[in-house]
């Protein structure tokens, strides 16, 4: 459950892995999760992801009663403590690997078992296909420049790139 859970965050809200880490029991919020924006200079900022209905349901079900300062991806023999980013991309990859979800970064390396990275990726272009508009799309991963954002538009949906390259001009 624990590993479901840690794969679902990363997926539904597009955070680094050292953002959903970093992300304890008071961190859920009515809608979503804040993230502690840790790419922003302003090491306070923070950025409010919203997650599915029904996992924020059952986040809050698995944390009913525990303490704010919890971590929402513990470490199984201390839940006060939170995993390790390695041990986080070993399950991601390890899993990856059994679903058979293999990815390459530049189209002349082989394939090899999704990295934690890709999470962000996924979530992204899945908002661009749905039609959420890109600065929705910006605010969620915390890009502060819309360009960042731009590369999902582009593998999502290739119409879309004219239009936002179009708006920037």
């Amino acid at each position: 459950p624990r590993d479901r859970r840690m794969i679902e965050l990363l997926v539904y809200s597009g955070g680094r892995v050292s953002e959903v880490l970093a992300a304890c029991v008071g961190d859920i919020a009515p809608h979503g999760l804040r993230l502690k924006n840790l790419k922003c200079k302003d090491k306070r900022a923070t950025k409010t992801t919203v997650l599915p209905t029904e996992f924020m349901e059952r986040l809050r079900q698995d944390f009913a009663g525990a303490p704010d300062n919890w971590p929402l991806v513990p470490h199984l023999d201390d839940p006060t403590v939170s995993l390790k980013r390695q041990m986080v991309h070993r399950i991601f990859s390890r899993t990856s690997l059994r679903a058979g979800i293999y990815k390459r970064r530049h189209p002349d390396e082989p394939f090899r078992p999704a990295w934690t990275h890709t999470a962000r990726h996924t979530c992204a272009e899945r908002l661009v296909a749905m039609g959420v508009p890109i600065t929705v799309v910006a605010d969620q991963l915390g890009h502060r420049n819309l360009k960042n954002t731009q590369l999902y538009a582009r593998i999502a949906d290739p119409k879309r790139v004219a239009m936002i390259e179009g708006a920037w001009a």
